[in-house]
């Protein structure tokens, strides 16, 4: 629930043309926050343009099922500042690691290469 999160843009991720999540998040981490930053997210919502996502503040993304499961964990490392808090709470692992580093390249989040 967005006014739960306070977040100001939705991302729906969906996996073989269903929607399987949506996450309220603040544009202003995800697209500017230091070096952990998407640096796709850093271009759609800083452009001048009339792009339908920055209107309707939302962005529909259709990925692999492995990617799509991955993508919360991704969001948790652009989020939350490793050094502030306990390295389990971002669970990377050879489970997931091929998946974030294809999110990694895909979104330009260069810290998580």
């Amino acid at each position: 629930n967005p006014q739960d999160s306070h977040g100001d843009y939705t991302i729906k991720i969906s996996s073989d043309g269903d929607v399987t999540a949506s996450y309220f998040v603040h544009k202003a981490v995800l697209a500017f926050a230091e070096t952990r930053k998407s640096e796709y997210f850093e271009r759609l919502l800083s452009t001048q343009l009339s792009i339908k996502e920055n209107e309707s503040c939302v962005s529909n993304i259709d990925l692999m099922p492995s990617a799509a499961s991955a993508f919360p964990t991704m969001l948790d490392f652009i989020c939350f500042n490793v050094s502030r808090c306990n390295h389990a709470d971002i669970d990377i692992n050879s489970s997931n690691a091929v998946a974030l580093r294809q999110l990694a390249n895909y979104f330009g989040v260069r810290e998580l290469h």
